[in-house]
């Protein structure tokens, strides 16, 4: 993975601190290829423990503001997230999480982040922009 991992501007949802959400998931990604690029030995339990966190905390968050704005595609989305925790969950109790993490778990993750703001989010960011919902102020009930 060359460079470090960005969230477009066209891809910002503007939305109750979300984009910063998907950034702090990049920049952890972003420290962890930097510390293997180095040499350090990060443990993958560990990663696949703070992987877990972030993720979870932040999709907890994303569907609350889903429903706070009545987003009718929030079933769909919530089974993507379940998806993803799931697929996070299974590679460290299959013994996935034992061992170093390395380039290919690094790039894993980024590709999970992508395909949640890049794909997934786009649906919920197009319903922001028609109703005019871009702040959090707008989104207050």
């Amino acid at each position: 993975m060359e460079g470090k991992i960005h969230i477009p501007e066209a891809a910002r949802l503007h939305c109750c601190g979300l984009d910063q959400e998907h950034q702090q998931i990049a920049d952890y990604i972003n420290t962890a290829a930097e510390r293997i690029q180095k040499g350090e030995a990060l443990e993958n339990r560990q990663v696949l423990d703070d992987m877990l966190d972030l993720f979870s905390r932040h999709f907890r968050h994303e569907e609350a503001e889903m429903r706070r704005v009545a987003y009718p595609d929030l079933p769909q989305h919530s089974a993507h997230h379940a998806e993803i925790i799931a697929t996070l969950k299974a590679a460290r109790a299959n013994g996935r999480g034992s061992g170093f993490a390395d380039r290919d778990w690094i790039e894993r993750f980024f590709a999970i982040l992508i395909e949640d703001v890049l794909r997934a989010d786009l649906g919920f960011k197009t319903f922001i922009e028609e109703k005019g919902l871009g702040d959090c102020d707008d989104m207050k009930g």
